[in-house]
């Protein structure tokens, strides 16, 4: 994605990119349901 010039973030739990989503708004979110807690179905509630 970076290589067509969008910003790519990746973040390693939950708790860490409810932190960081607040100074960024991003075009495209995807989310783990793998991700540590919460997981990536719980980010998606807390998002809408």
């Amino acid at each position: 994605m970076e290589d067509d010039g969008h910003i790519a973030k990746s973040k390693a739990d939950g708790n860490e990119f409810m932190r960081s989503i607040i100074g960024f708004q991003p075009d495209l979110i995807l989310l783990d349901i793998m991700l540590g807690e919460p997981d990536g179905r719980t980010l998606c509630t807390e998002l809408k």
